[in-house]
């Protein structure tokens, strides 16, 4: 009996260490993907990118497309050093592995390569939400940039496709729909209803007509109580 118990307190204490670790490798990760964002380095970026992406689009085009997010036209820009406030999420299984969903906070600055008139700079600062996904775009006529700040979110996955190291998908991109597991796109969706456990169901059906009983109950006392104090005040 002890040995079943010590056995049992082991597994928890492993289980409680492993899943420390997974925060602790998460944490570390997450920071130097965002890192790697400051530094505009969209090579090492394509290297922290979820590996299933790469079905469809090679490692390189992946890279050249994160570099062409940063550039138009009319345009240049890079991702500005902030701090992100890092909000994680709980991490959660899948059949295949773990994942997380995170929050935080980036900036990004566009060098303009013609000078906008005013009249012009309402449309302007309308396009660039749309290009940014932000409400947070403003135009600064000293240097002629714009500069959006904006909380994202990134979904960390660890799984048999990562080779043992947390990586990142961003839930707005093409690819997730492909890639991301039904348990996340699920987690994503904020209509998303979790359909109630038949036992769990069952259970609370089996509860409500207990308490309607109780009620019922309750209620055939109260009137037998008035009757017999509307036959005792006749009296």
């Amino acid at each position: 009996m002890k040995t079943r118990i010590f056995t049992s307190i082991l597994l928890i204490a492993v289980s409680l260490c492993g899943f420390a670790q997974d925060k602790a490798s998460l944490k570390q990760a997450t920071e130097l993907m965002i890192t790697l964002r400051e530094r505009n380095d969209y090579k090492a970026l394509a290297d922290a990118a979820y590996p299933k992406i790469f079905k469809t689009i090679s490692k390189e085009e992946y890279a050249k497309q994160l570099e062409k997010n940063m550039s138009g036209s009319d345009y240049t820009g890079h991702i500005e050093k902030v701090d992100p406030s890092i909000d994680y999420g709980a991490i959660n299984r899948t059949d295949k592995g773990l994942y997380c969903i995170i929050n935080y906070n980036t900036s990004v600055r566009l060098m303009l390569k013609n000078k906008v008139a005013k009249k012009d700079q309402p449309e302007l600062i309308n396009r660039f939400k749309k290009i940014l996904n932000s409400k947070d775009v403003y135009y600064t006529e000293v240097g002629n940039t714009i500069q959006s700040k904006n909380r994202i979110q990134t979904v960390a996955i660890f799984d048999d496709s990562t080779r043992g190291r947390w990586t990142f998908v961003d839930p707005t991109s093409p690819y997730a729909k492909d890639v991301l597991n039904q348990n996340i796109k699920n987690e994503l969706d904020p209509n998303y209803v979790a359909p109630i456990d038949p036992k769990v169901q069952a259970a609370r059906a089996k509860a409500g007509d207990v308490q309607q009983t109780e009620l019922q109950k309750e209620a055939a006392k109260k009137e037998a109580l008035n009757k017999k104090l509307s036959g005792t005040k006749k009296s």
